[in-house]
């Protein structure tokens, strides 16, 4: 695994963060990191050209996600009242670019991109680049979900978009009226996902 990045210090995080996952899973994993200042198209080509990945994945935007929730500045505001689709060309930037670099340095490698991915993949798609499926906020709930419903449960079908996982980042008691997701719990659709996931 190598893993790629501009601030050396999370990059030696998220190494500590993958080989702790390796050895929770009993996997043997080599975990290096390469720091990037930029994510400058040529130096990635290189870059994934000497690492020959089968899967690349994307996790780097120009927006971050916690300046839209965690700062108070002008720039949150409007995205909090214009919604997190102006942001669309930031989250899809970077993207773009390692998709591109992929492409040409590995041809066949897939690559997922979590950088709001039910808006920037089709935005991908139409620019040709070869994202391959994406990974973001639908999958993080569908996994609280299905971690609260323990193991041997049936199985767990989420339809969702970012705006679900606002929703229960809320206490319980403040969720209200219709969740906006739809929920299967094996044929079943669930109609009172608040009150059936309160503690999520």
């Amino acid at each position: 695994v190598t893993l790629v990045g501009r601030d050396e210090q999370k990059l030696e995080w998220m190494r500590t963060a993958a080989l702790a996952r390796a050895d929770m899973f009993g996997v043997r994993a080599k975990v290096d990191t390469r720091r990037l200042d930029a994510f400058d198209p040529v130096e990635l080509q290189a870059l994934l050209a000497a690492a020959r990945p089968r899967l690349v994945v994307n996790t780097a935007s120009v927006q971050r996600g916690r300046i839209v929730t965690d700062r108070p500045d002008g720039w949150t505001r409007l995205v909090q009242e214009a919604g997190l689709g102006m942001t669309v060309l930031l989250q899809a930037r970077l993207s773009l670019d390692i998709a591109r670099a992929a492409a040409a340095a590995v041809p066949g490698a897939h690559f997922v991109n979590c950088c709001y991915p039910d808006v920037v993949n089709p935005v991908l798609a139409a620019a040709g680049a070869p994202v391959r499926c994406g990974i973001g906020n639908v999958a993080i709930l569908a996994h609280a979900f299905a971690g609260l419903l323990g193991p041997g449960h049936r199985r767990l079908r989420l339809l969702a978009q970012h705006a679900a996982l606002s929703a229960f980042r809320r206490p319980a008691a403040d969720r209200k009226g219709k969740a906006p997701m739809r929920l299967w719990i094996g044929e079943e659709e669930i109609d009172d996902v608040y009150a059936r996931f309160a503690r999520v």
